[in-house]
């Protein structure tokens, strides 16, 4: 921070994570829909892609978003997470920043970055929010995904997202799931629609890294009982599976962008297309029904122009999938993420299909 970082005291900070699929943007949204008159937030995003669908979701809405390039935000340098956080700090001068790293993420590295000395008195880093579809605690893939329990593990608010899709069975095993991690959790609560008590953004972190002392928090929660929590993967190095990764770029088609990214884990095939292509909404449906029966599939998204003149949001997971009528913008953007390792060329046929 320059000399003159005294102009800029006390913005509140706010990390909001969540396994691919988990609804943080629609909850970011929904937030961003009720900030309180007088303030001003901001957001800092990064996508495992580069096709930086999240932000085009969240800008024109008068937030100013830096988005960070395609990676993990966790595991880039010091230097680069800082100089995204500055940007928005000097910039935008918010009252309130909004942190939403990538799903596959993990947090741990971005909370030290946080409360580095540098930023003392210019940030005050609030509660940790990870949000969790419920719907995942009976699936073997995401139960042993090391990210998965980090996002978990770190939070200080933990939310079951999409609660509209849950039976009493799956609200019931989440509930239990959650009341075992110790130090107990500041607030275990439900969503729906990316909808949340605004007091969860102000609730104290149950953990004081080097500033705070500890305190009680029952408060917050009721009848946490303390189950003895096993970790429930291997502590891998958070860096071994984004190590190598490798970004290629080709333009099939006139006004049409392709970027496909991989690393040891995870892969990602993206669009960007410009206004002269608009696509059909059964052909999206079919295409995200297909998607959904491909071995290694985790998650799509993408913002379509379509050919009645609107614009959709595309979601898939392998639980869900959803279309609905967006702002219109002005370039078409897509992502689809899978395992490294499948057949790319089977995703890469089944989205130029329905699109082309």
């Amino acid at each position: 921070m320059s000399k003159s970082h005294y102009r800029y005291q006390g913005i509140k900070v706010t990390l909001i994570t969540g396994f691919l699929g988990s609804g943080k943007t629609t909850m970011i949204r929904h937030l961003l829909s009720h900030v309180p008159d007088g303030e001003h937030w901001a957001v800092l995003i990064n996508e495992f892609g580069d096709v930086g669908i999240d932000g085009a979701l969240i800008e024109g809405k008068g937030i100013k978003v830096k988005q960070v390039p395609g990676g993990c935000l966790c595991c880039t340098t010091s230097a680069a997470f800082g100089a995204g956080l500055n940007e928005l700090i000097k910039i935008a001068t918010p009252d309130r920043i909004i942190i939403e790293p990538t799903g596959i993420g993990h947090p741990d590295q971005i909370v030290k970055q946080l409360n580095a000395s540098h930023y003392d008195g210019v940030i005050e880093v609030g509660a940790s929010i990870c949000l969790v579809d419920a719907r995942n605690l009976s699936d073997p893939r995401y139960l042993g995904h090391p990210a998965f329990f980090d996002q978990i593990n770190m939070a200080d608010v933990l939310i079951a997202s999409k609660q509209d899709t849950y039976d009493e069975f799956e609200e019931m095993r989440f509930i239990k799931f959650a009341k075992q991690f110790e130090p107990a959790k500041a607030v275990i609560g439900f969503s729906s629609n990316g909808i949340m008590d605004l007091d969860w953004l102000n609730v104290e972190p149950i953990r004081q890294p080097c500033k705070l002392d500890h305190h009680d928090h029952h408060d917050h929660h009721d009848h946490h009982d303390h189950h003895d929590h096993h970790d429930h993967h291997d502590h891998h190095d958070h860096h071994d599976h984004h190590d190598h990764a490798e970004s290629f770029t080709s333009q099939p088609k006139k006004g049409v962008t392709v970027f496909h990214k991989r690393d040891r884990e995870l892969s990602s095939l993206g669009w960007v297309m410009d206004d002269r292509y608009a696509f059909s909404r059964d052909a999206l449906t079919d295409m995200m029904l297909s998607l959904q029966s491909q071995p290694g599939f985790w998650r799509a998204k993408g913002v379509i122009n379509t050919v009645d003149g609107h614009s959709v949001q595309v979601n898939v997971s392998a639980s869900e999938q959803s279309i609905v009528t967006a702002e219109v913008l002005k370039e078409s953007r897509f992502e689809c993420l899978f395992d490294t390792g499948q057949n790319v060329k089977n995703f890469m046929a089944i989205i130029n299909n329905a699109l082309f």
